[in-house]
């Protein structure tokens, strides 16, 4: 068995090399020079938007052309009625909405790579003047 004394030693060495770990890595400046992190930041691409965001089309006007502003391609579009217009599945930043002989209110939608989406509003009348 160990002497007293030479136990105390020991036990003193442990408990100081464990703080001096424990300074080493707590204390070590790690976090000076790491790359800051973008998780919480906008990002650098424009807000998604469609242009024109809204459009009459009368009884005498088939289509229109709708074009999407910033975003991340691939684009979706689709529409919150098909029984007033059709859009072709494609993924692009420009697509043409041709309407039905029905009238009301139609909503085109766009949602980005990201998940951001848009809206413009496709005004259709039975008339053939605006």
């Amino acid at each position: 068995m160990l002497p007293k004394t030479t136990i105390s030693k020991i036990t003193v060495l442990a408990i100081a090399f464990v703080m001096a770990g424990f300074l080493l890595f707590w204390g070590s400046g790690c976090e000076d020079n790491a790359k800051e992190d973008d998780w919480n930041t906008e990002p650098s691409v424009e807000p998604l938007s469609i242009t024109p965001s809204e459009v009459t089309l009368n009884a005498n006007t088939s289509n229109t052309i709708f074009v999407v502003n910033g975003g991340t391609p691939p684009f979706y579009w689709w529409l919150s009625d098909t029984n007033l217009g059709t859009v072709p599945k494609v993924n692009a930043n420009a697509i043409t909405y041709t309407r039905t002989p029905a009238a009301g209110i139609n909503i085109i939608n766009v949602r980005d790579d990201q998940h951001w989406t848009a809206q413009a509003y496709i005004f259709q009348t039975s008339s053939t003047n605006n």
